[in-house]
């Protein structure tokens, strides 16, 4: 397909305008990027499932920027309960209050006589949501009390050293002169009676009496720090709703924890209080909430997070029962937070019952979009996304328009339809990145064509790369054929899918069927590792069959082998058995140099099946001259050399195609066009009278 993107006239992506907000740097998503703006203005919960590396993540930061927070961010704060230790108190303040709650709660000792000036004036002004940039001092107000309680104790604690005991130093003398004594055997060495001495008086006196003289206070946490509170979630230097990404978090992390302590008697304990960590749930506060791939908490986890949902507070306990902080259990402190779940389609049946429920009855469910129409305009959204990928990254040049059209070709291939561009834009980023590393290798300015084809080159997938080995052993040890006639061998296309079931590349798949006649009922034996879609797609096949050729089928039995394949699924080779068993049974040989895809009904129609222009590019690379695909497919393939792609209907097409040429095949082809037609009429007929509202 040739690239034209002549309707925006850019040089290079450095031209290109950058959108400021996040929301507007997602590209395609439209439904999902509608939904997002509305949730944040209603402050509703959102579902997002689809594919990795659509912009889940990215969304839920575009809603957090996008969150009005009314000046109403709050800092959290822990305080010693003088009633029941272990039930510490929470508060909350407001991280830049107005004047009159500063001045209502008692709170302007934490500010100097200059702020609260301007704080008076910008709130009788009705700015009091400017009061942060006018202040120089950008400390929140949880941090400031924390920072009063530090200075008063820092003041208090430090005291002038005090004079020395005088009964200290004489206890210190007589202990010597007794050590003395007894050290020079009852005074018979005067001098090292003096030594002996000198040496104790100096040890006492200055090392160990003042060390157990102070011993009670140095293991002893301070009276004034015991009552100090602790600073558990701070907004400071923040205007806009917090963002707290909790994916992959522990109990400990998502849920608040209070720390184990060894020292829990003898008074070298730490208070209770001081202890309490804040978890992901208090963090997001007034905020967003995000949990990728939420299905992977366990349903407790689930439920304790709908509980904080619901009461917009959640008491905070140690996580482990073997800790003592299990002992522990503050009063609720607020989690006011806006959820944005995501995962794919299969974490769905994992989520909580109850915390789905929640999220459809006061938020929205997306499912995320894998690709977007091939439009100039959206062609123009990669180009955006090219040049949001280079300023993100910051280390490699800009991409030529010749280069972004490449980057637009390989959205063209990795989209599952043709006309469509992928939308998975985290694996196109890597390729923008190493495609801008090798530029930058090569001292180039620009990132050329050239380096965007030798970047997906390297960035192979893995599952690529095992087919691209296989492919060379195939063509190495030729496990099929691409020339010449054979009777009952087929050449079938397979696709090898990614971990999310995304195709990445086609392959030849050799199918052989050989039919022995027999005097009893047939049997069907079918190698090859078949899932159950397989084993179903064989039963339509014979059904289809027996129908054409009527009973006598049952007199053979039937091998079907795919070729050295130990995992087979899905129905797509279906046209390729059906071929290679009609080619046995009548003998008529089947052209090598043709491949086929396709599924098939009862009554012979040729149905799309997946993967198609990776498997149509499989074919090609292994030489194969013609490829069989469904003419259902015909707006979805890339590939448009015509003389080598056909597009069939129906299966008696694929006959007039496959077979070689033979006496019989007239008939053969001829025989069952008879029976596709007869069906196919009568499906018409069904049509019409169901359109005629004959039958209901």
């Amino acid at each position: 397909m040739v690239l034209n993107m002549t309707e925006f006239n850019f040089r290079t992506t450095e031209e290109i305008k950058i959108p400021e907000k996040l929301i507007d740097q997602v590209i395609g998503q439209e439904r999902a990027k509608e939904i997002i703006r509305l949730a944040s203005k209603q402050r509703r919960h959102v579902l997002l499932i689809g594919s990795p590396g659509t912009g889940k993540s990215m969304l839920a930061k575009a809603m957090a920027e996008l969150l009005e927070t009314g000046g109403e961010l709050e800092d959290i704060l822990v305080y010693p309960n003088p009633v029941i230790e272990n039930e510490p108190l929470i508060k909350t303040v407001k991280t830049y209050p107005d004047f009159d709650y500063v001045m209502r709660n008692g709170y302007n000792i934490y500010y100097n006589m200059r702020e609260l000036t301007i704080m008076e004036r910008l709130t009788r002004e009705g700015k009091s949501n400017m009061i942060y940039y006018y202040l120089t001092d950008k400390r929140g107000l949880g941090r400031r009390i924390v920072e009063y309680y530090a200075k008063i104790q820092s003041i208090s604690t430090d005291t002038p050293v005090k004079r020395k005991n005088p009964f200290d130093t004489f206890l210190a003398f007589v202990m010597s002169l007794m050590i003395g004594y007894l050290g020079s055997n009852n005074l018979q060495n005067l001098i090292g009676f003096l030594i002996t001495t000198s040496l104790a008086f100096l040890i006492l006196n200055y090392i160990l009496i003042p060390f157990f003289r102070n011993f009670g206070s140095i293991t002893k946490l301070p009276s004034f720090q015991s009552n100090s509170p602790k600073l558990i979630v701070d907004n400071s230097n923040r205007t806009s709703a917090p963002f707290v990404d909790a994916t992959g978090t522990k109990a400990g992390a998502l849920l608040g924890d209070v720390k184990h302590d060894p020292f829990q008697s003898g008074g070298l304990g730490t208070p209770p209080h001081l202890r309490v960590e804040a978890g992901a749930i208090h963090k997001a506060n007034k905020g967003v909430l995000f949990i990728d791939e939420i299905a992977t908490l366990s349903l407790d986890q689930q439920q304790k997070i709908l509980t904080a949902m619901q009461e917009k507070q959640f008491s905070i306990t140690g996580q482990s029962e073997n800790s003592s902080g299990a002992l522990v259990k503050t009063h609720p402190a607020p989690t006011d937070f806006v959820l944005v779940a995501a995962g794919n389609y299969k974490d769905i049946e994992h989520l909580h019952p109850a915390l789905r429920s929640r999220i459809r009855g006061e938020g929205y469910e997306v499912y995320m979009d894998d690709d977007m129409e091939d439009t100039p305009e959206n062609r123009y959204k990669l180009a955006v996304f090219v040049a949001q990928e280079v300023k993100r990254d910051g280390k490699i040049p800009h991409f030529v328009k010749e280069a972004v059209d490449e980057i637009i070709k390989i959205a063209q291939e990795m989209a599952t339809r043709g006309g469509y561009l992928t939308l998975r834009l985290r694996e196109l980023g890597g390729i923008v990145r190493e495609a801008g590393d090798i530029a930058k290798r090569e001292n180039s300015k620009y990132v050329l064509p050239e380096h965007v084809r030798m970047a997906r080159e390297k960035l192979r997938t893995v599952e690529e790369q095992i087919i691209k080995k296989y492919m060379e052993n195939v063509k190495r040890y030729r496990k099929f054929y691409n020339i010449g006639k054979v009777v009952g061998m087929v050449n079938g296309l397979a696709v090898l899918t990614d971990t999310l079931g995304y195709p990445m590349k086609g392959m030849v798949l050799p199918i052989e069927v050989s039919t022995i006649k027999t005097k009893r009922k047939g049997n069907i034996y079918a190698t090859g590792g078949l899932g159950n879609i397989a084993k179903e797609s064989i039963d339509i096949i014979l059904g289809f069959i027996k129908g054409v050729m009527g009973e006598k089928i049952n007199n053979y039995d039937i091998h079907i082998e795919f070729v050295q394949s130990y995992r087979t699924e899905g129905d797509s080779a279906s046209i390729a058995i059906a071929t290679a068993i009609v080619s046995s049974i009548t003998k008529i040989p089947i052209r090598q140099d043709i491949a086929m895809t396709g599924s098939l009904d009862l009554k012979g129609r040729v149905l799309a099946v997946g993967g198609v222009n990776q498997k149509i590019r499989g074919a090609l690379d292994a030489n194969i001259s013609y490829v069989l695909v469904p003419k259902v497919l015909e707006n979805d393939i890339l590939e448009r050399d015509s003389n080598r792609i056909i597009m069939v209907d129906t299966f008696d097409e694929v006959l007039e195609y496959a077979l070689d040429e033979h006496p019989d095949k007239r008939k053969v082809v001829e025989m069952f066009r008879s029976y596709i037609e007869s069906n196919l009429r009568g499906a018409s007929s069904i049509e019409s009278l169901k359109t005629n509202n004959s039958i209901v």
